[in-house]
């Protein structure tokens, strides 16, 4: 008969046979190498975090979790994906202005050479201190990023390194067709997707190899594409194989959804101003639950947080409209406005808008 195996007596003889092996693990293998689960510093190596400047991305990346939590993360890897238009490079360049404003680094591989350093200023970055990085192919956006990483972290430990790649999808991989192949072009092309597949694989196991252990965050852009013939299940795909959604610590999927419309004060005819856009977690390694909710990107101005105050204000009930006439309490203050223009003509300004604000964010 299999021996059964004694019991540990009570809490305290337990606590310390954990003492005592962590104590072991410690004199070993140097200090902090193994840590209590209730340990801050045990979930994850995470130690800074920054707002995307979006309430409405902050909260999907929170993921039910306390304000000021579970932000970007620095350390990690990071992918936002979505069709044509649907505001990927606008929050790269949101993030980048909030890096900068912490001291941070923001290094950039721009290889659809499409970024619009006018937009990225109005949105706050200062591009004079942002360094763009000049790729043709996947290999080359590899090792020029490697060799940045690694300079970087010499000569600025103490610095947060922010790594953008926009954008992965639209980037040139190893050649399609070899002319001197005896194979015929499509076939070849079959082909090439594997190829590029692994090739952008193995580079992101090498630049997590640098990450891990630094300041820095890796975030790139993907572009998505339906699968044809399929019933279940996700009917949208990226590229770059599995080894990125496996190394990707948070993975966004941003889907238009709508138009923001504003009726012209003369003429009152509807103008479109900008569009909502669904911000999706497909992956987050660093909140609790899995969440979607709606941004608006309006021209010219990015995510707008007041437009997303001004819809959901008014969906939960804190915004009351009768007409053409939209009204809310402030303070000791009843406030009544016409549209989002008169939202922020009337409330924005008003010094109780910081706790509406609040509230809103904690609603997402």
């Amino acid at each position: 008969m299999a021996r059964k195996s004694a019991l540990l007596k009570d809490d305290e003889e337990t606590e310390d046979i954990l003492n005592a092996i962590q104590g072991d693990l410690n004199k070993a293998f140097g200090e902090d190498t193994a840590m209590r689960l209730d340990n801050q510093e045990t979930l994850s190596r995470v130690d800074h975090w920054v707002s995307s400047r979006s309430i409405v991305v902050d909260a999907v990346l929170r993921g039910g979790r306390p304000m000021g939590s579970s932000l970007i993360p620095f350390a990690r890897q990071i992918e936002i994906s979505g069709p044509p238009n649907s505001g990927k490079t606008t929050l790269c360049a949101q993030i980048a202005a909030e890096v900068q404003s912490k001291g941070g680094l923001v290094i950039v591989t721009d290889t659809e050479e499409r970024i619009d350093h006018v937009y990225w200023s109005a949105l706050g970055v200062q591009v004079n201190k942002v360094i763009r990085i000049h790729a043709d192919s996947i290999k080359e956006v590899f090792n020029k990023q490697y060799r940045a990483l690694q300079f970087a972290r010499d000569k600025a430990a103490d610095k947060l390194i922010l790594l953008i790649w926009d954008s992965l999808g639209g980037t040139a991989g190893v050649d399609m067709v070899d002319t001197s192949s005896k194979e015929d072009p499509m076939t070849q092309a079959e082909k090439f997707g594997m190829r590029q597949a692994k090739q952008i694989g193995d580079g992101i196991v090498l630049i997590n190899s640098v990450i891990t252990d630094t300041r820095a965050c890796y975030l790139y852009t993907n572009h998505e594409y339906e699968k044809i013939g399929v019933t279940y299940g996700d009917k949208r795909e990226t590229k770059g194989g599995n080894k990125v959604k496996y190394y990707a610590t948070v993975r966004l999927r941003l889907t238009p959804c709508g138009q923001i419309k504003e009726a012209d004060a003369a003429s009152g005819e509807e103008n479109v101003i900008g569009q909502k856009i669904k911000v999706k977690a497909l992956k987050n390694s660093m909140a609790g639950v899995l969440k979607e909710s709606e941004a608006h990107v309006m021209a010219g101005k990015g995510y707008v947080n007041e437009y997303t105050v001004f819809d959901v204000a008014e969906r939960i009930g804190m915004i009351t409209k009768k007409g053409a006439w939209s009204s809310i309490t402030l303070g000791k203050d009843d406030l009544k406005f016409q549209g989002f223009n008169g939202f922020m003509e009337k409330v924005v300004p008003h010094a109780d808008y910081p706790d509406l604000l609040a509230a809103v964010a904690a609603a997402l």
